[in-house]
C-alpha cells in the first residue's frame, strides 16, 4: 500500500508519525509512504520552465514525483516482500485528491492497481484543474514578486536565489490574495495535456480512467456540520466518480465514517476531518495522535483534550484496518463474518456506514443535502 500524505502545499509529510505505526502492516500488507514536492516548489509553471521542458509543458513535478515513486515500488517492492503487482495507493485529504489525478493520468497507468481516495477530490477551489495558461501567469506573477522577471534571463536569475526567497514572494503572493489563497496557496494542478490531459472529473465521467478498482469516501462531520475544514463538495462529485468504474470494467466503492470517541461524541462532536486517520493507522491508543486532532475536534464540538477512548473504538479501528487492507491485496474490501459491502451502483446508491455497528445503508448522493 503506497501512501500519499494530505497537503497540496507545506502542510503535511511522509514522516508524520500518524502514518508510520506497525499496526496496519501487520495486516499482511507493506506500506510505503511517498513524499512529494509540495506548493509551488512541487506546482510552479511559468513559460520558462514550459519552453526548456521537452514536452513543452511545466507545473505538476509533485505528481511526477509520485509517478517516480511508484516506479521505485515496481522495481524494489519484492525485496520488502511486496508484490510489484499488487500495488493500491491511497491518500486521505489533498492525498485523496493526489490518489484521483493518478487515477486519471494517462502517465501512470500500470504503476498501481487499486486505489482508496479519503475525503478530498482535486474539483475544490481549495485545489482546481486549470488550464496551463493560467498556472504560468501565476508563474510570471511569483517571478516579479521576486524581481527577476526583467532580467535577461528570468529563469536563471530565479534559480540562483535561495530556496527561502521563493517560498517568501510565494506567501506573500497568497497572503495579498485573501481567503482560501491565504491559507492554502493557489498552486493547482495544470492541464498540460501530458500528464493531465482533462480535468480528472471530465475523464472519470467518460471512462477513460486508469482501470482500477476502487474506494471513495469521506467523514460525515466534513459535510453536515461545523468545522474548520468543510468539504461540501466531496459527496457530488464521488457521485459523479463512482458509477465510472462499471465503464472499465471495475468494482467501485462508497463510504461514510461516522464515528467519534466516547467523550468527544457526548461532548457534540462530529467525525471532523481527518478523524477517520487514527482508527485506519491504528493509532486510536496513541496520545499525541488525538492532541494534533484536538484542533479540528475543538472547531467541531470537542471541549475536553481526552476523547476518552474505550473498546469500542479499539474494534472500529481493527474493522478499518481489516477491510482496507483487505481491499488492498484483493480489491474487494468485503470480510466474511463482518460485513457485506456492496459495489457502488446508482441505481441502489448504498455506502458503508463506518460507525458502531458497520452498517450497510441507502442514499449516498443524499448525503449533506
Amino acid at each position: 500500500m503506497v501512501w500519499m500524505h494530505g497537503g497540496a502545499y507545506r502542510i503535511d509529510t511522509a514522516a508524520n508519525p500518524t502514518y508510520n505505526n506497525f499496526q496496519l502492516p501487520q495486516h499482511g500488507v507493506v506500506q510505503v509512504n511517498v513524499n512529494m514536492r509540495l506548493g509551488i516548489m512541487g506546482l510552479l509553471a511559468h513559460p520558462s520552465l514550459s519552453k526548456e521542458s521537452p514536452k513543452g509543458v511545466s507545473g505538476n513535478y509533485m505528481f511526477l514525483d509520485m509517478i517516480a515513486a511508484l516506479k521505485w515500488v515496481q522495481k524494489n517492492i519484492a525485496a520488502f516482500s511486496g508484490d510489484p503487482d499488487n500495488v493500491t495507493i491511497w491518500g486521505y485529504s489533498g492525498g485523496s485528491a493526489k490518489v484521483i489525478c493518478l487515477m486519471a493520468s494517462p502517465l501512470a497507468k500500470g504503476l498501481f492497481h487499486k486505489a482508496i481516495c479519503e475525503s478530498g477530490t482535486p474539483t475544490t477551489d481549495i485545489f482546481m484543474p486549470r488550464p496551463m495558461k493560467e498556472t504560468e501567469a501565476l508563474g510570471e506573477k511569483v517571478f516579479a514578486k521576486l524581481g527577476v522577471d526583467k532580467a535577461a534571463d528570468p529563469l536563471a536569475a530565479a534559480r540562483a536565489l535561495p530556496w527561502e526567497k521563493i517560498i517568501e514572494a510565494d506567501s506573500a503572493l497568497a497572503a495579498e490574495g485573501g481567503g482560501s489563497q491565504a491559507i492554502w496557496g493557489y498552486w493547482d494542478i495544470s492541464l498540460d495535456g501530458w500528464f493531465m490531459p482533462d480535468s480528472p472529473l471530465n475523464i472519470f465521467q467518460v471512462g477513460k480512467q486508469n482501470a482500477v478498482p476502487f474506494i471513495m469516501g469521506g467523514n460525515l462531520g466534513e459535510v453536515t456540520g461545523p468545522g474548520m475544514i468543510l468539504l461540501p463538495g466531496i459527496i457530488p462529485d464521488y457521485v459523479k466518480m463512482l458509477p465510472s468504474a462499471s465503464k472499465v470494467g471495475v468494482k467501485s466503492y462508497a463510504y461514510i465514517f461516522d464515528h467519534v470517541p466516547s467523550k468527544w461524541r457526548q461532548e457534540g462532536c462530529i467525525s471532523t476531518h481527518a478523524m477517520q486517520t487514527a482508527y485506519v493507522f491504528g493509532n486510536v491508543d496513541v496520545p499525541r495522535e488525538w492532541a494534533l486532532l484536538y484542533f479540528l475536534a475543538s472547531q467541531s464540538g470537542a471541549k475536553s483534550e481526552d476523547p476518552g477512548v474505550t473498546d469500542v473504538d479499539r474494534k472500529v479501528s481493527e474493522e478499518m484496518m481489516s477491510m482496507w487492507t483487505q481491499f488492498a491485496k484483493t480489491g474487494d474490501p468485503n470480510i466474511k463474518g463482518l460485513i457485506t459491502w456492496p459495489a457502488y451502483e446508482a441505481s441502489s446508491d448504498q455506502y458503508l456506514y463506518i460507525a458502531d455497528p458497520l452498517q450497510v445503508k441507502s442514499g449516498f448522493s443524499m448525503i449533506g443535502q
